[in-house]
């Protein structure tokens, strides 16, 4: 999820409930807290991670327009290679 919330923050996206999340994690994360203190934060891991996802998907949509898919070649060449995925548009751009 940090990395999400990073990649939209490379093309100036930010959400301050995504951001204020991952200090309540890691202040919990610290605690030496059970299963009934640290549930609910565990929980509201994927409330935030699915707001941060939509995060990202709006600043690579309003940043590099609407994906389509794409037909690629599926022949293995000898290496190296480097593999992209959609998180790093940014990197590639």
């Amino acid at each position: 999820m940090a990395a999400y919330a990073y990649h939209a923050a490379v093309l100036g996206y930010h959400d301050e409930t995504v951001n204020r999340f991952f200090y309540k994690a890691l202040f919990a994360v610290g605690m030496d807290w059970g299963q009934k203190e640290l549930l609910p934060i565990v929980l509201e891991v994927g409330e935030v991670n699915l707001r941060c996802m939509e995060l990202l998907d709006k600043a690579n949509t309003e940043t590099y327009g609407t994906p389509s898919p794409t037909e690629v070649t599926l022949t293995v060449e000898k290496g190296p290679f480097i593999v992209i995925s959609e998180h790093d548009l940014y990197d590639l751009k």
